[in-house]
């Protein structure tokens, strides 16, 4: 598991699911040294894409490097989605996630995916 958790990080070393995926390995494996530092990256990856934004609106839309992104920050709140759709607002794209009635009465999320969106084409 490690290694192929290595492999993907070295040609991309923000993925958050594998960055966490290697905290949990470490742990498991009572390296709870390396656990921690691999567990301290993915709460600063997290954080930092709530610091981007409040996800309310367009405007506001927390900004994602890749769709997956979307989903570890429904994870974090423990919110799950009904729907997703993609709209354009002023030529810039942007991910909707309806949600699922949760405790924080929130409908919907905002992605701005313009770092990535329409780059391979």
């Amino acid at each position: 598991m490690l290694s192929y958790t290595n492999q993907i990080l070295t040609d991309f070393s923000f993925y958050i699911e594998h960055i966490h995926i290697t905290g949990i390995a470490h742990d498991e494996l009572g390296i709870k040294d390396s656990a921690a530092i691999w567990l301290y990256k993915y709460d600063k990856l997290i954080r930092t894409i709530l610091a981007s934004g409040d996800g309310k609106t367009p405007k506001t839309a927390f900004i994602v490097t890749k769709i997956s992104d979307e989903y570890w920050i429904l994870n974090a709140f423990g919110l799950k989605f009904t729907e997703q759709s993609l709209i354009n607002k002023k030529k810039k794209y942007y991910d909707v996630i309806h949600l699922a009635e949760n405790k924080y009465g929130i409908s919907k999320l905002y992605f701005d995916i313009n770092f990535f969106f329409g780059k391979w084409r």
